[in-house]
């Protein structure tokens, strides 16, 4: 019901509403500032003059193509979805789709693994290939995972992302600081592994704690100046 209340909500919004608020929600949202502040430096030459001039190109370029591939995917996600509505597919039809999916997934793993393994994927243009075969298959996974009922834990975290990332990182650094302290653990493929499992749990700890107690949740409530759409009823919100 909450779902096809949001749909209706933005079928009647304005093309321009929907605009600005997607607009103020980009800028004002710390993740993208970040990435654009430690990604972008990167490619920039420094023995080149007009280092601000280059951060603008590399920004516009990388807005432009951001702003057609989502176009894209959009359009062809709409044709998709309307196709599949009017299509009559059997049940034997869609066990058909869902093994040449898997089959496809397998594919890629065993190309991907491979181009890596005998250095191939530095290849111009390869890494750009399989940077978006991988993103594909995420997309892909995730399209089956939530058909599936198993994975409700991970449903769970999905739908209070926003509690883990703004909580996770007390937790995460005890954690990391405890390990590299003790010396317990030595590998750091399962260091990180417990890091990023305690700053997920932590952070979900600390959240469920504000809500029994209900001291502290003031760090999960967003100020009222920062609210782009009227605000709800209840003060803590799944991440949408």
């Amino acid at each position: 019901m909450r779902r096809k209340t949001l749909a209706n909500a933005a079928v009647m919004a304005r093309p321009r509403q929907v605009f600005v608020r997607a607009m103020a929600n980009g800028l004002l949202n710390p993740k993208a500032l970040i990435f654009f502040l430690t990604f972008l430096p990167a490619f920039v030459n420094p023995a080149h003059q007009n280092v601000a001039m280059q951060l603008w190109a590399l920004g516009l370029w990388l807005t432009a193509v951001a702003l057609l591939f989502h176009a894209a995917l959009g359009f062809i996600g709409a044709h998709l979805r309307r196709a599949a509505a009017q299509a009559s597919v059997g049940h034997a039809a869609l066990q058909w789709l869902h093994a040449a999916v898997l089959a496809g997934l397998a594919a890629w793993a065993l190309i991907n693994g491979g181009l890596v393994h005998w250095g191939f994927a530095d290849m111009p243009g390869v890494s750009l290939m399989l940077g978006f075969l991988g993103a594909l298959a995420i997309v892909t996974i995730g399209a089956l995972l939530a058909q599936a009922k198993w994975p409700d834990a991970l449903r769970f975290c999905g739908e209070h992302s926003i509690v883990i990332y703004l909580a996770f990182f007390l937790p995460m650094a005890a954690t990391r600081t405890l390990l590299l302290k003790t010396g317990f653990i030595a590998d750091i493929g399962l260091q990180a592994l417990l890091v990023t499992i305690a700053g997920v749990f932590g952070a979900l700890l600390i959240w469920w704690l504000t809500r029994v107690t209900g001291y502290g949740s003031f760090l999960f409530t967003r100020p009222d100046a920062f609210w782009i759409a009227p605000r709800k009823a209840a003060q803590l919100q799944a991440a949408e």
